[in-house]
């Protein structure tokens, strides 16, 4: 019948036919108060912590707090940057397209706010996640190579230190692809 061997072995162990819900058995709201925001722009200014590392310390004096809901919207993101976004890779989750059900749902407000600002939305391929692996492992190396090793004094210090890791690696890459 083309269903997996789990699915039908756990049919068996109910005792009605009904269809059982999926979704949480209580609803909660992901929404941070304002004084919650607060105390996170706060401890991040203070700490200079990435998002991730800000998660973890925050969470058990925010028991709500997620990781979406720690990262700011677009616009927010747009107004403060110092200069021009031209484009905008993401993955194919909801807070960045619509699902192909979705297909009629109009233009995505993630969308929108792009071309409000001219700025080109590309999407990774479906089915290929070396693609968001590549962009993590970056990270996961900058994030290695700066905040995680140096204490910054201020923003520019790291802007600086940043500057010219970047400058570095790409040296390294294209001293490797010569000789290489």
């Amino acid at each position: 019948m083309g269903i997996n061997a789990k699915t039908v072995a756990k049919w068996r162990k109910r005792d009605s036919a009904e269809d059982t819900r999926m979704v949480p058995k209580a609803a909660h709201s992901t929404v941070l108060s304002i004084e919650e925001e607060a105390v996170i722009v706060a401890f991040r200014r203070h700490t200079l912590l990435p998002l991730d590392d800000c998660l973890c310390a925050l969470q058990p004096t925010i028991p709500h707090l997620t990781g979406s809901s720690l990262h700011r919207f677009l616009r927010n993101f747009i107004a403060r940057l110092p200069c021009r976004i031209h484009t905008i890779l993401t993955d194919n989750g909801t807070r960045f397209t619509h699902r192909k059900q979705d297909k009629y749902a109009g233009h995505h407000i993630f969308d929108r706010v792009c071309d409000e600002h001219g700025i080109e939305h590309r999407l990774t391929k479906i089915s290929h996640p070396w693609t968001n692996g590549q962009v993590e492992r970056m990270n996961r190396t900058l994030k290695k190579a700066t905040v995680r090793r140096h204490h910054y004094d201020s923003h520019e210090q790291l802007k600086s230190h940043l500057s010219d890791f970047v400058d570095t690696y790409n040296y390294a890459r294209r001293q490797k692809r010569q000789t290489g």
